[in-house]
């Protein structure tokens, strides 16, 4: 089990990347030539909150069958001490928890200018752009990539 969650984790990390760039640049856009959001403008934030939530699903499940965190919590004091263990059980999680914060806000951003038919503000492109590069600063790429 806990094979399949560490590769589904890593596996959809990929299409959380690739829906806050797109999702970004996609309503940077929009914002910039003032129209209006129809609703199935909102599609896209919807799939990369929908991508984001999952991914958290399946990083706190990681979390708490992962044999790095279970060393980690045997003796925390040390494990701060650590670069690897406190990122895994410390900084990673935190900060991607304000990622999904970020995309959640962003989607509501989106979701209430396709309703309302307006024009998209600057908020959610900014608030999709932040979380990518939350997300990007935060992957542990010495164990993703190698």
């Amino acid at each position: 089990m806990y094979t399949f969650i560490k590769e589904a984790h890593s596996g959809l990390a990929y299409l959380v990347l690739l829906g806050l760039a797109i999702s970004a640049i996609y309503y940077f856009v929009f914002y910039s030539n003032k129209k209006a959001l129809h609703p199935n403008n909102k599609t896209l934030a919807l799939i990369t909150l929908i991508v984001t939530h999952l991914q958290v699903v399946f990083g706190l499940i990681l979390y708490f069958i992962s044999p790095i965190t279970k060393q980690a919590f045997n003796d925390f004091g040390a494990a701060m001490k650590s670069d690897m263990l406190r990122t895994y059980a410390v900084e990673h999680p935190l900060m991607m928890i304000v990622v999904v914060v970020l995309v959640t806000i962003a989607h509501k951003k989106v979701k209430t200018a396709a309703i309302t038919n307006s024009s998209l503000g600057l908020a959610a492109p900014i608030l999709f752009l932040v979380g990518l590069a939350a997300a990007l600063a935060m992957v542990p790429w010495n164990a993703w990539l190698g």
